[in-house]
């Protein structure tokens, strides 16, 4: 964390001693599970908790988080709104639409589901090298082919290879 974004988080708090730091984490904690909001509030800041709320809102929203390999070996952890559904039982290859926005978020879409995730610096690197390249979309799917994602499905551990659709990707290539 920054010195900035730690200055702006600490001031969210009335406690600057590494014990206190210690019994700050457990409060917070504690607030998570809906316990000892009063016991806080004498610790943190109105501005705090307020976005501890927030903060709480938008883990809540998160329906899926998986932890997955970019083309087996660059780790990212992807979430999405809803878990991954409609699974085939016999297959563990799935077709995906691979997007990426401003070459640092990308859009995973299965079945209509979106799965989202922060690409790693080295990925970020090669997409800025392939943007001055004429065949762009290549690149792009190279430096992304595949992600493996180790999941639960109905109680039986998978590992899932997320595979950029090459029809889809055609297709676009025929647009652009």
């Amino acid at each position: 964390m920054n010195e900035l974004n730690k200055n702006r988080v600490q001031s969210y708090f009335n406690i600057h001693t590494k014990y206190n730091e210690k019994y700050l984490r457990q409060l917070i904690r504690d607030l998570f599970k809906g316990k000892n909001a009063d016991i806080a509030s004498e610790y943190i800041k109105e501005e705090g908790m307020d976005f501890l709320r927030k903060f709480t809102s938008s883990v809540e929203s998160i329906g899926g988080s998986y932890f997955g390999l970019i083309n087996g070996e660059y780790p990212i952890h992807i979430t999405s709104k809803e878990p991954l559904a409609d699974i085939p039982k016999n297959n563990d290859i799935l077709k995906v639409k691979i997007s990426i926005n401003n070459n640092t978020l990308a859009t995973v879409i299965y079945n209509n589901q979106q799965l989202f995730f922060e690409l790693p610096e080295y990925h970020i690197e090669q997409l800025k090298k392939a943007t001055e390249e004429k065949n762009y979309l290549y690149t792009k799917s190279k430096i992304i082919n595949y992600i493996s994602v180790f999941t639960i499905d109905e109680g039986i551990r998978r590992i899932l290879k997320l595979e950029l659709d090459k029809d889809w990707l055609a297709e676009v290539r025929k647009r652009s």
